[in-house]
């Protein structure tokens, strides 16, 4: 028998659909390093996802998944310098927001005070000058010398958006509608999202059906060392000085200690000498010593372990991380988006907010 629905508890109303819980995926929550080591099982051991950019096609005696797209990794654009990548980005973000507002009556955004929500704020608002931005933050009233909130607060002032805030250590109000989620939910994974759950409920109390929202950033825009390779095997001393000086100006925004731009580069010199057999027996250890450290650590007895493979799980985890096998530097950056984590990461906050009648969109993504 196939069946399908857009939940899981749609399928659970056929008396043919066993109930049967998957114990592998519920032990993956008391282990948060698996909660994205597929993205087509679900908590029930019968019911599955259909994945990410595939399309499944069901006949009488069988059926077959089939993907139909996925990241170009070999494609290159090439620019004659950083000014025109620069402007080749601001020619179609903009474009990207706009799109996402389109049939909008009410526009609204998440505000973090980082660069990607920051960002589709300001273009949300050059966008749209007809109505007036809403925008939603998280907060911490104990603790008003956050960096995100002096960013937030910044924004807020420098634009001409009507801003919402939301509290953690401020429940009460938002209890009856917090707990509305046990009910909705078929996924134990969405009962952890208390603060975006509460800028879902705090937009739904303000009329807002559509959040623009942020949260890809980092995947589309963030740049690890990697890409700093690179830049080094160019071989272009000017560039390979001004981009270790940035990057050693940003990780030192981030971090207490201050990595000057020549001890940068040697890091990254130094890791490029060294053999990939090395590489491949670095990632082993490296693996051998997570996963042991994960076992020691987690909730999960060691019966249970055992009885869900834990171990193999684990490396499945590994296996689609970044201590896997070397990859081109293309290959590096859409192995992010291609990750199982993105996916299921996505899903949970469109399951979450469709529980409060939002819909997220992503103009990053």
């Amino acid at each position: 028998m196939f069946a399908c629905a857009s939940e899981a508890k749609g399928l659970l109303c056929w008396d043919e659909v066993p109930s049967t819980i998957n114990q592998g995926r519920v032990a993956d929550f008391f282990v948060p390093q698996l909660e994205g080591i597929n993205n087509t099982s679900t908590c029930f051991e019968y019911i599955h996802h259909l994945p990410p950019a595939h399309f499944l096609i069901a006949s009488q005696d069988t059926f077959k998944i089939q993907q139909y797209w996925q990241p170009d990794t070999i494609t290159e654009h090439h620019f004659a310098n950083s000014n025109d990548c620069y402007d080749a980005f601001r020619e179609i973000f903009p474009e990207a927001v706009e799109c996402r507002l389109h049939g909008v009556d009410k526009p609204a955004a998440m505000l973090t005070g980082g660069l990607d929500s920051s960002s589709i704020v300001a273009l949300a608002q050059m966008s749209d000058r007809t109505n007036q931005i809403s925008t939603f933050s998280g907060i911490c009233a104990e603790n008003a010398d956050c960096n995100e909130s002096w960013h937030i607060n910044h924004m807020i002032n420098e634009t001409l958006v009507s801003p919402h805030f939301v509290s953690v250590d401020k429940l009460l109000p938002f209890i009856e509608k917090i707990e509305s989620l046990f009910e909705h939910t078929d996924s134990i994974f969405d009962l952890v999202m208390l603060l975006p759950q509460l800028m879902y409920i705090s937009a739904q109390q303000q009329g807002c059906v559509v959040l623009l929202d942020g949260l890809d950033g980092d995947y589309v825009t963030g740049q690890s060392t990697h890409y700093l390779s690179e830049v080094i095997r160019s071989g272009n001393i000017w560039e390979i000085a001004r981009h270790c000086k940035a990057v050693s100006q940003f990780e030192s925004s981030y971090n207490d200690h201050n990595r000057s731009s020549v001890n940068l580069f040697y890091r990254i010199l130094r890791s490029m000498a060294v053999p990939e057999a090395v590489r491949k027996f670095r990632r082993y250890i490296t693996r051998q010593k997570h996963t042991q450290q994960i076992l020691e650590n987690s909730l999960l007895s060691p019966e249970c372990a055992d009885r869900v493979n834990l171990k193999s799980r684990l490396d499945t985890h590994f296996q689609s991380s970044g201590l896997a096998e070397s990859r081109t530097f293309r290959e590096k950056n859409a192995q992010p988006i291609r990750s199982p984590y993105v996916s299921v990461a996505l899903g949970r906050y469109d399951r979450v907010a469709s529980a409060y009648s939002i819909e997220p969109r992503h103009p990053f993504f």
